[in-house]
């Protein structure tokens, strides 16, 4: 079973400093919400942020929302191999996403669902179901999950296929991917993993990344050939 954590995700409510800038002014009145309700977007408040330190890795949900989908929607998710998916944030908050997850795929109507979770700390199903829900440290997930190894992916990591990992390990793995636009991952993260990969000395996206680990793990399984 893996666990993928997704690490410096750019998910954050908008900060107070920028409650009075007229480009989230606006945005509230078309929104009827308060800005301390609504998630931090690029897009919609570059010129609001550009007075935010690090502002360049912020606001990028939208990040998030692909990385997310592209789980979600693998065959890999799908057969039942993916035991849950890590949220790290800026914030340094954690959150907890079921496989079974239904994202919106329009992204305003995903902001919605994770300004609901940030304020909230859970997402429920109608049924009740809990399916997203926050939690203090990663190290209390990782001993829920049982996690007995750990790969972090990234730039200056060792040149070498997951499969070839695999193949000499056995129990459930986490695998660490970054999600900031501009920076690498966290320290703490890579010290805490077993094995570091790259993919290429060239950063990517973090979709890229995803898609080309998730084929190599379907064909790992024999999900495709």
């Amino acid at each position: 079973m893996y666990t993928f954590v997704i690490v410096r995700a750019a998910l954050e409510l908008i900060p107070k400093a920028l409650w009075n800038h007229p480009a989230v002014k606006k945005w509230a009145e078309t929104r009827r919400k308060h800005p301390s309700k609504m998630l931090l977007d690029q897009t919609l408040h570059f010129s609001a942020m550009r007075k935010l330190k690090n502002f360049e890795n912020r606001g990028r949900a939208d990040i998030l929302h692909r990385a997310l989908l592209t789980i979600l929607d693998s065959r890999l998710s799908r057969r039942g191999l993916v035991s849950a998916i890590i949220i790290h944030t800026i914030e340094e908050r954690y959150f907890i996403v079921k496989p079974n997850v239904r994202i919106p795929r329009h992204y305003f109507r995903f902001m919605g669902v994770m300004e609901d979770l940030l304020q909230r700390g859970v997402i429920q199903a109608d049924n009740g179901e809990i399916l997203m829900w926050e939690v203090a440290s990663l190290d209390q997930i990782l001993r829920e999950f049982s996690i007995s190894y750990i790969i972090c992916l990234e730039v200056g990591g060792e040149r070498k296929r997951i499969i070839d990992i695999l193949q000499q390990i056995k129990g459930n793995v986490a695998i660490i991917i970054g999600a900031a636009p501009h920076e690498n991952i966290p320290e703490k993260f890579l010290k805490m993993a077993n094995s570091i990969i790259e993919i290429d000395s060239e950063r990517l996206t973090t979709s890229y990344v995803l898609c080309n680990l998730i084929v190599e793990l379907e064909r790992y399984h024999g999900i495709v050939s």
